[in-house]
């Protein structure tokens, strides 16, 4: 009884790049590389509006993912920005004062 070669890629995966190569070398989290294995074999499959959609549910995670990110990211920075002008807005109006540089200005 011989053991089954698991790495020798399936009929839908062949020609050109093995997915699995192609993910590990771009080092892919999870939903990037099930996006490229879902859009590579999808016209090799019975079903390819099946791999079709779940590579659109995969990019809909990872748009929801990264749009979270950035929400996160630019209010980390507008609140870094914050510290460095001593809890002020650089410039802004606040409550009839004007702020420069993290100064209290004049009232008006």
């Amino acid at each position: 009884m011989s053991k089954k070669d698991y790495r020798r890629p399936p009929q839908h995966y062949q020609g050109g790049i093995e997915p699995f190569d192609y993910i590990a070398s771009w080092e892919m989290n999870y939903f990037q590389g099930n996006v490229v294995k879902y859009i590579t074999r999808y016209k090799n499959k019975n079903a390819p509006l099946e791999d079709l959609k779940k590579a659109r549910d995969y990019i809909n995670k990872l748009l929801e993912l990264e749009t979270k990110a950035l929400e996160e990211r630019e209010e980390s920075e507008k609140l870094d920005k914050k510290d460095e002008n001593h809890g002020e807005d650089k410039g802004s109006v606040d409550n009839n004062r004007i702020v420069f540089g993290g100064y209290n200005g004049l009232y008006l």
